[in-house]
């Protein structure tokens, strides 16, 4: 009876734990949302500055540093999109019905639920290595994004010298 009872501890604690990471992946992309929609307002931002630089009777080299920064924030962007936003396998927090009533097998109950939580396992692995992944890639989108003063002097100081 003892045994029932750290079973069905261990199937409770591992979906609770399953269903935190979940809620740190939804997280993740939100957070990799909001940083895309503030690299979209920075390069409209910046190639309207950039249009209106060069149109000036003599342009600035501002006008260089605008049309590298705009273009560091698009690479930026896209990687942002590709590594962390982009559509991937998320593991469920249950398992399929299907998967879990075969009476062929002549499995008892104790048998499958066995089963079904190395099953969780898997799952919570899946979604570590997913939510690790989309972490990292965020972690240096954040970090490029904040570089994007130095692509603007570069660029500035390359168009002054060119």
């Amino acid at each position: 009876m003892a045994d029932n009872h750290l079973q069905e501890w261990t199937e409770k604690a591992g979906l609770e734990n399953l269903r935190g990471r979940l809620a740190t992946g939804d997280f993740l992309v939100t957070q990799a949302n909001t940083l895309l929609s503030i690299l979209l307002v920075g390069i409209g931002g910046g190639l309207a500055y950039a249009v209106k630089l060069a149109d000036a009777p003599n342009p600035s080299p501002f006008v260089g540093g605008m049309v590298l920064v705009t273009a560091w924030l698009c690479v930026v962007a896209a990687v942002l999109t590709s590594k962390c936003i982009v559509t991937r396998e998320t593991p469920m927090l249950y398992n399929e019905p299907k998967n879990l009533f075969q009476p062929d097998l002549k499995l008892t109950l104790d048998e499958v639920r066995g089963f079904e939580l190395k099953n969780i396992q898997g799952r919570i692995e899946a979604a570590k290595k997913r939510n690790a992944t989309v972490a990292t890639w965020l972690d240096r989108c954040r970090y490029a994004a904040i570089a994007a003063p130095a692509a603007f002097i570069l660029g500035a100081v390359a168009a002054a010298y060119l």
